[in-house]
């Protein structure tokens, strides 16, 4: 799956911004690492080093910022699980966001989808002021994958969980069993 997001990603500039606690599956692609630790961005590289060897940073600074975060603040009830983060994705990256369980690496994707509300800061996606801007009108300039995917499937059949999106979007009919 790594490899065809890399491609992807390589063929059209989709930013890609992937949470993962393994670093041997994204290694190969050497993807920018964001590393966080108790709700803050700890460690921001721009690549992951091979193990054993001397690390030679290729650069992935990418295009135009097409995420971005300032001061971004969430609470649950009383307690701050991401605190003051700042942090820009541009266009062509491949991201990996690295974290113990419970850093807020989930939280922080959730805030920059619009799926959660943060309690101070700003983010601004593909041009867009998140939190002014429809979850739905987001959704057409970036999408959020789960880490789990039984987590991600709406619909009771493949083929209606295929045409899900079209027929949100307004780009497919309704198409006969």
């Amino acid at each position: 799956i790594f490899g065809v997001l890399d491609r992807l990603r390589q063929e059209t500039g989709l930013t890609i911004l992937v949470a993962e606690h393994k670093l041997g599956y994204l290694r190969p692609f050497r993807p920018r690492l964001v590393r966080m630790a108790q709700g803050m961005i700890v460690e921001d590289r721009a690549s992951i080093p091979s193990p054993g060897a001397l690390a030679r940073p290729r650069p992935n600074a990418g295009g135009e910022v097409l995420v971005e975060a300032r001061a971004l603040t969430f609470c649950h009830g009383e307690r701050a699980i991401l605190r003051d983060l700042d942090l820009d994705l541009r266009a062509g990256q491949l991201v990996a966001l690295m974290g113990d369980n419970g850093s807020g690496k989930t939280t922080l994707l959730r805030c920059l989808m619009g799926l959660l509300r943060p309690a101070s800061g700003s983010v601004r996606l593909a041009g867009q002021t998140v939190g002014m801007t429809p979850v739905s009108d987001l959704a057409r300039q970036a999408g959020f994958l789960f880490q789990n995917p039984d987590h991600q499937l709406l619909a009771a059949t493949v083929q209606e969980e295929a045409l899900l999106l079209g027929r949100n979007l307004g780009a497919v009919d309704e198409v006969a069993p």
